[in-house]
């Protein structure tokens, strides 16, 4: 009868959370200009010399293709529409694998890994920083 989510019991707090927040965002169109990330008609995420189109599955720094896996690419795509704000892995577990996910944190530690080792063509442009104890965020250097 218009249900869009639910949760069984027992739930953690930070699993409503990120449900409440996914909902949100459906309902609001989840602007990304309201989150601080610049946004062109052609759906462009623009943070620095980072260019990502959601759409195509592609990233650039620096003018340059860098090649990502689907889940690399959903990892720095959630970084990217939140920048300067730390996730924690939880929160990134949820958003890009899903709540049902049974792997550990360390798959997202891993891919993060990966992103950094991707994004070191122009390090001093755009870098996933760690929060000790917390999680993640992507530091945007203007030039």
């Amino acid at each position: 009868m218009g249900a869009d989510d639910y949760i069984t019991k027992p739930f953690g707090v930070s699993e409503l959370l990120a449900r409440v927040s996914a909902v949100m965002r459906r309902v609001s169109g989840h602007s990304e200009e309201a989150a601080g990330v610049s946004v062109d008609k052609g759906n462009v995420i623009i943070l620095g010399q980072l260019e990502i189109y959601p759409d195509k599955y592609e990233v650039k720094l620096g003018g340059q293709n860098i090649n990502l896996r689907p889940k690399e690419f959903e990892v720095l795509l959630y970084l990217a529409r939140k920048p300067g704000v730390v996730l924690s892995r939880d929160d990134l577990m949820n958003v890009v694998w899903g709540f049902d996910y049974i792997g550990g944190q360390r798959t997202v530690d891993v891919h993060v890994s990966s992103l950094r080792k991707k994004l070191e063509l122009d390090p001093d442009s755009v870098f996933i920083d760690s929060i000790r104890g917390v999680g993640y965020k992507l530091v945007v250097n203007p030039k």
